[in-house]
């Protein structure tokens, strides 16, 4: 399932001073740094080295804008989606992306994608996808893994990277299939790791079963009033599912179930029976 924003960086000259210096002054070898008014050709040297434009810290960063935002449907791990690779997914959510916000491939600075690459997947993923978007094959194309928060952290950076002034327009997202990064039938014991990683945090942050069950209820709830509201469906883009690529899936597989607090408590741990607190009510389904 893939989230891609698009980013622009509005720059306003402005003469090089303090801002300058305060950040040369990090990078002046500490001699330098004794005698400010001796180091003002080493620190620009430092700032090139580093990638950054000649200038950029002395320019007024203004409003960096998310231009357009587009997903590919969410499903469940083995089910519509299985049979197409995560760098297919972002392929062809960056093809819409760049459409609906009105550039080509080439005009884009860097295209930064999140993405945890089981053995078997290409090295860098996001220049896969990339490629298959037909971006030209000058733009750079970054794969970051952190795990869970690859997606974010791709945002993370990519808004950095305009912050300082190095790029001007990006791509950010993440992308990942499940279904293919299960082994052959491995079924639910390949989701034995999450579940004791959750049942591990819970205990570690003192998240009682209770709390869980609550915040499980708010959210489906916040989901299903989206979903009657249509504010689910903005970003949305239909794909072709394998293995004829006929059928168009174009809306995101059935949401958890809506429990009372009582059917909340009722259902039974899915780990630990005597002390576990993460059951198939308050735990999200693979997907």
């Amino acid at each position: 399932v893939l989230f891609f924003g698009i980013r622009a960086l509005k720059l306003s000259l402005r003469p090089l001073g303090k801002r300058r210096w305060i950040f040369a002054k990090e990078l002046a070898p500490p001699r330098a740094r004794a005698h400010p008014e001796k180091a003002r050709g080493p620190p620009v040297l430092q700032t090139r080295q580093l990638g950054i434009p000649y200038g950029a810290m002395g320019r007024e960063v203004g409003r960096i804008a998310i231009l357009e935002g587009v997903r590919t449907p969410f499903a469940r791990a083995g089910g519509a989606l299985a049979g197409i690779p995560a760098e297919r997914l972002g392929a062809h959510a960056l093809c819409e992306l760049l459409f609906r916000a009105g550039f080509s491939g080439g005009e884009l600075g860097e295209l930064i994608l999140g993405h945890t690459a089981p053995p078997g997947e290409p090295a860098n993923p996001a220049r896969a996808v990339s490629l298959q978007a037909g971006v030209p094959a000058e733009v750079p194309a970054l794969t970051v893994d952190r795990a869970c928060a690859s997606g974010l952290e791709a945002l993370a950076l990519g808004a950095l990277k305009l912050r300082c002034g190095e790029l001007g327009l990006v791509a950010v997202g993440g992308t990942a299939n499940m279904s293919t990064r299960l082994p052959p039938g491995a079924g639910e014991q390949a989701w034995w790791s999450l579940d004791q990683s959750s049942e591990h945090l819970a205990r570690e942050l003192r998240i009682t079963r209770s709390e869980q069950d609550a915040y499980a209820a708010e959210s489906t709830r916040r989901a299903r009033t989206a979903e009657h509201a249509g504010r689910l469906g903005d970003g949305l883009i239909p794909i072709p599912c394998p293995p004829g690529y006929t059928p168009l899936l174009s809306a995101d597989g059935p949401l958890a179930p809506e429990f009372t607090p009582g059917e909340y408590a009722a259902l039974p741990p899915a780990l630990d029976p005597a002390n576990g607190t993460l059951t198939s009510g308050n735990a999200s389904p693979p997907a």
